[in-house]
């Protein structure tokens, strides 16, 4: 699942397009709130939806054996960051940003 939209408005408003990514197990009740707060704080630097921010959303619906595909996905829509919750999930990311190590 990918959503996309995400910008900045006003005087001191990056104009830097900035592409976050967030991969979870599950999408349920909690991820939203905690995908809020990493909202809030990017809208708090310029970027405010539909603008300059893209939101990348990769989720396992609960299969841990996904998120490896899922984190490959993930790693290569060029993420700025990606945000993992779970230790399952931050394992996976790690695994596919291997490639961009030295």
């Amino acid at each position: 699942m990918a959503a996309r939209g995400v910008g900045a408005t006003g005087p001191e408003s990056s104009t830097r397009e900035i592409l976050p990514g967030w991969i979870s197990i599950r999408w349920n009740d909690r991820a939203p709130a905690a995908s809020t707060r990493v909202l809030e704080a990017l809208h708090e630097l310029g970027y405010v939806e539909g603008k300059n921010l893209i939101v990348e959303i990769r989720e396992a619906r609960g299969q841990l054996d996904r998120l490896p595909k899922l984190a490959s996905e993930l790693v290569d829509t060029h993420p700025d960051v990606i945000v993992a919750v779970t230790n399952s999930a931050v394992a996976a990311a790690k695994n596919a940003t291997r490639r961009f190590r030295s």
